[in-house]
C-alpha cells in the first residue's frame, strides 16, 4: 500500500463502538478491510517450541515448522499471523 492509500485507509477507520453497532445491524460490508498483497505471501504452519517471559506482559516465543524443516529467513517488519 502506498503512503496516500494508507492515509486514506486510516482516515476511513471507524470507532469500536461504531463497528459493534454496524455489526449488530449487519451493515459492515462497505467498511471491512480486505488485505491483498502483490506477489507471494506464503503461510507456514508452525508450533511454539519455547515461551520465555522477558518482562511483565512481554513474552518471547520461539517457533519451529510443523514438518521440521528450517523456517525461512525473516527481516524486521515482517509479520506473523496466527
Amino acid at each position: 500500500m502506498d503512503r496516500e492509500a494508507g492515509i486514506e485507509a486510516y482516515q476511513a477507520l471507524i470507532t469500536a463502538e461504531e463497528y459493534q453497532e454496524r455489526a449488530a445491524a449487519g451493515t459492515l460490508e462497505p467498511f471491512l478491510h480486505r488485505y491483498t498483497a502483490d506477489g507471494d505471501s506464503p503461510v507456514d504452519q508452525v508450533i511454539i517450541t519455547k515461551a520465555e517471559k522477558m518482562a511483565t506482559d512481554v513474552i518471547k516465543y520461539s517457533f519451529s515448522a510443523v514438518d521440521g524443516r528450517p523456517l525461512p529467513q525473516w527481516q524486521a517488519g515482517a509479520h506473523l499471523i496466527s
